[in-house]
């Protein structure tokens, strides 16, 4: 994701923000990055507004690759923080991979023992143990169920003088909550109504999905009202989510009503 919010630019994936900040420098690191990622075909615009990316089939192979050999040198229970081992003797190891898998098409068969390169470079609290053989770790396919909407509810708040709704759900799903459906109207009829992408997880996103215990997700949508706008009810109905596996929920069968 790459966009502009009140705070200044936002560049990030999966809820984590690459800048927190408006230093010019790292700014431009980061833009350089998306740019060199383009380049080299790791990833790709989804529209034409460079706000939004996704990965292409190279990328995912990059990425596999990168998780493989993370698995042969730490072991596949520990969560490596990829900076942590930025520019160590680990991380060539990896480049070195990724640059092999891609110039011949093969997956690395990296055997050196980088075990003591690992201690010099991490502190002993980070030090997991080496595997040099992955760990296979037995998977179920996950069969994505049909989201059910628990409960809506319609709320404002004060942005100056304009007026923010705030539309939340509760959902059931076993999948992530990434589409939303709804209809606002107003005091002088429809504003808007159709669907909606969501990402699940992202911070900084509208609509946002948020998996707030295990298969029940938090959806906000928020939309502001112009304090120049009529006075009278506001409300929301038609609405349903889909998830991940492309199961639509049934439609709430109450209409959301404010009044500004």
């Amino acid at each position: 994701m790459r966009h502009t919010t009140f705070r200044g630019l936002y560049i990030g994936t999966n809820g984590k923000d690459f800048i927190n900040d408006s230093d010019p420098e790292k700014l431009a690191i980061w833009e350089g990055a998306i740019e060199d990622l383009e380049d080299l075909g790791l990833i790709k615009d989804r529209g034409y507004k460079r706000e939004i990316f996704k990965l292409t089939r190279e990328g995912y192979k990059v990425i596999t690759i990168i998780k493989n050999e993370l698995n042969k040198l730490f072991g596949s229970s520990p969560k490596i923080d990829i900076e942590e081992i930025y520019n160590k003797p680990a991380m060539n190891i990896i480049l070195e991979a990724v640059e092999n898998a891609l110039t011949t098409g093969a997956n690395s068969t990296v055997s050196i023992d980088v075990q003591q390169d690992i201690e010099n470079s991490l502190s002993p609290i980070q030090i997991p143990p080496l595997k040099h053989t992955p760990k296979q770790i037995p998977t179920t396919p996950i069969v994505a169920t049909k989201p059910i909407i628990q409960n809506a509810t319609l709320t404002t708040e004060k942005d100056g003088q304009d007026t923010i709704l705030i539309l939340t759900l509760i959902v059931e799903s076993n999948a992530p909550v990434n589409w939303l459906n709804d209809t606002l109207n107003g005091p002088h009829g429809n504003i808007y109504g159709g669907g909606v992408e969501i990402f699940p997880n992202q911070i900084g996103n509208n609509p946002s999905s948020v998996e707030v215990s295990t298969n029940v997700w938090q959806v906000v949508r928020r939309y502001s009202i112009s304090k120049y706008a009529p006075s009278g009810d506001y409300y929301y109905s038609n609405i349903s989510v889909k998830n991940a596996g492309m199961l639509e929920s049934k439609i709430w069968p109450d209409e959301l009503k404010v009044t500004i």
